[in-house]
């Protein structure tokens, strides 16, 4: 019997549409994080030969396809689902790095050179959330009309073979720097500013966003009496970004907000900065005791993987409690990453 991808190359010689038709890894490594993030950009590139063209809804037809179970070339999907953990994207996220680590580019077509004029490229990033290991095979597709299908086999054989690599874990301290860097006073004195910046020793901290709706922010009064003023206020600035952030939900009164501090002092271009501000001039509220912590961050480093940040006060008597803090870090490996099936044709473990 014959595959439905044989057949659809068999409607005439390709040769004399195409003189260049090919796919290849354009990024510098064939190996990803499967956390759904990290990319690696794909190129497909076609040429006419002389007095043919290649038309805007041929160009627009150009894309990715893997090989199924049943020997059929399937688009690989634009989007994650959850019956496959492979998908492309047309746009760059430009948030997070490609893979530098070890790995393979493998293409069965000639090396990258320089395009001629009548080169037409498509740029495509693809992304996945298969378990370390796994593998899979992309080919490109065009499509001449709306019945004649051309995939890079057969006259213009070429492939790529990207793989997927396995979540690291982290653990607090190790693999992380937290401490002060910055402050205008500090403990014994009831009135300071301390900021804290978390970092990672390893792969930096590019983007983060808060867990819940009021993740920006917590506040402890040192007594809970409706005559306490004296607490601490916290918000929360997330890497390369100079504004903290506060959780508007808390009442701090207009006299501490005209002295709030509100600008990142000390560098935050890889970190998560969070202050700490004591003061005498906090009026108690009890809707206030609801948003006493811990406050969750989810932060992302260049590689797209996630680490879950959660800043709380800290620990001993009253004043202690409410002039410290500590932070407790999760990293997310690979709870609800789902393997590709060994049956899937070109896709592998």
């Amino acid at each position: 019997m014959e595959r439905p991808n044989e057949a659809a190359n068999r409607h005439g010689d390709i040769t004399e549409w195409l003189s260049t038709f090919k796919i290849e890894v354009s990024s510098t490594n064939s190996g990803l994080y499967g956390n759904g993030l990290q990319q690696v950009e794909v190129t497909l590139t076609v040429e006419a030969v002389e007095e043919e063209i290649i038309t805007e809804e041929q160009l627009k037809s150009l894309t990715l396809v893997y090989l199924d179970a049943e020997g059929s070339y399937i688009p690989l999907p634009d989007h994650r689902t959850e019956s496959f953990d492979w998908f492309a994207s047309l746009t760059h996220d430009e948030r997070f790095d490609y893979y530098e680590g070890p790995g393979r580019t493998h293409v069965t077509s000639s090396p990258p050179f320089s395009a001629s004029r009548a080169e037409l490229t498509k740029k495509f990033y693809v992304s996945t959330v298969a378990l370390g290991g796994s593998e899979i095979t992309l080919r490109a597709r065009i499509s001449k009309t709306d019945n004649e299908h051309y995939v890079t086999e057969d006259t213009f054989d070429s492939s790529v073979d990207l793989s997927s690599v396995s979540v690291p874990t982290y653990s607090f301290p190790d693999d992380y720097n937290w401490a002060i860097t910055w402050q205008n006073g500090g403990p014994p004195a009831s009135a300071f500013v301390n900021e804290w910046s978390l970092s990672t020793k390893q792969d930096v901290l590019v983007y983060a966003e808060a867990r819940d709706a009021h993740s920006n922010g917590m506040i402890k009064w040192q007594r809970n009496a409706n005559d306490e003023s004296a607490a601490s206020n916290v918000g929360i600035a997330y890497p390369n970004d100079k504004r903290f952030r506060f959780n508007p939900a808390i009442v701090v009164g207009a006299d501490f907000s005209a002295r709030r501090h509100e600008e990142v002092k000390s560098t935050n271009s890889h970190h998560v900065v969070v202050v700490l501000q004591a003061d005498n001039k906090i009026p108690f509220n009890a809707e206030g005791l609801e948003h006493q912590g811990p406050c969750g961050v989810l932060a992302f480093d260049k590689n797209g993987n996630s680490h879950e940040l959660k800043f709380s006060f800290g620990q001993g008597n009253d004043y202690e409690q409410r002039t410290t803090l500590q932070v407790n870090v999760a990293s997310h490996a690979h709870i609800d990453h789902r393997s590709a099936k060994p049956s899937d044709g070109a896709v592998k473990r």
